[in-house]
């Protein structure tokens, strides 16, 4: 009987040990196993003309005359992705928030399952040119991307990724630093305010005057 008692308990523990690695097979390998649902991530910094330390396109990295106190010290982004055969693989949009101490716009974003490869970054913000990241971008997925700093030119108001007549126009019409401005709305006084300071005035105007004439990427 002992003996029977014993077989009986080993066979107990046998088909425990079988329900065990069924609910785990069903339940999925853990991450100490190698399977991983963390996000791909992107830490950015953006420089945008007019503000912070960044200065124009004649004079890039003469922040002067930079707004260093913006309105708005977060705003919209997106970061598109493509391969280096410059085919879109996807687009994510979030916010970048201005960073007093480094006066710039920082970001760390979520890219989804964005698979390990060699890729071309480029990076918009509304009023802004699309530019792309210096050189290619190496991603490791699940991780945290270190993506090189990139600066953005000011004067695109109306997204066409090109700063033109057409830009120019629409400040034109909200510039108002003697007489009241002759046609603006709210949104065409936010897109137009490249400093960033409530007003379109003179340093606008100067700042877009420096700009004018480039195109994204």
């Amino acid at each position: 009987k002992p003996m029977i008692q014993l077989h009986k308990k080993t066979s107990m523990r046998i088909s425990l040990l079988f329900l065990l690695l069924f609910v785990f097979i069903g339940a999925g390998m853990p991450k100490a196993f190698g399977q991983t649902t963390e996000p791909t991530e992107f830490a950015i910094k953006v420089s945008l003309h007019g503000m912070g330390n960044s200065g124009d396109s004649i004079n890039p990295t003469n922040g002067k005359l930079s707004n260093k106190d913006p309105d708005f010290p977060q705003r919209a982004v997106s970061i598109s992705v493509y391969t280096t055969a410059n085919q879109l693989v996807t687009t994510k949009t979030d916010t970048i928030t201005y960073d007093y101490d480094a006066n710039l716009f920082r970001a760390t974003v979520d890219m989804g399952n964005l698979a390990s490869g060699t890729y071309i970054i480029k990076i918009r913000s509304p009023r802004y040119l699309q530019k792309s990241v210096q050189g290619t971008v190496v991603v490791a997925k699940g991780k945290i991307v270190t993506i090189p700093e990139v600066t953005l030119p000011a004067g695109d108001i109306n997204s066409d990724n090109k700063i033109d007549i057409l830009d120019y126009n629409i400040l034109r019409g909200c510039y108002s630093e003697v007489l009241p401005a002759t046609f603006c709305d709210n949104s065409r006084l936010l897109l137009s305010d490249l400093s960033d300071d409530g007003v379109v005035n003179s340093y606008d105007y100067n700042l877009f005057i420096r700009e004018i004439g480039q195109t994204g990427d």
